[in-house]
């Protein structure tokens, strides 16, 4: 479960890193692409981003609460 945690803090990391990089051409008004709106995509990026990290966060507690099983019985999530 670490490396599928590890994969998709990874992938979050680059979206987040692209989401930057269009945001910045976006705001320098960097044309490569002429029909591309780059605040919108760099939006997307961004909740790309963290559907990642929640999912990376869904592996690890999850694999962490069977872990450790009953040694924290009164503790929940809900």
């Amino acid at each position: 479960y670490w490396d599928a945690t590890r994969a998709f803090m990874i992938l979050s990391l680059l979206a987040c890193f692209i989401g930057i990089v269009i945001g910045i051409m976006a705001f320098i008004h960097y044309s490569s692409f002429d029909g591309f709106d780059k605040t919108f995509a760099a939006g997307i990026l961004f909740f790309i981003s963290c559907f990642f990290v929640l999912l990376a966060m869904a592996v690890y507690t999850g694999v962490t609460v069977n872990y450790y099983g009953k040694r924290y019985g009164s503790w929940r999530f809900s």
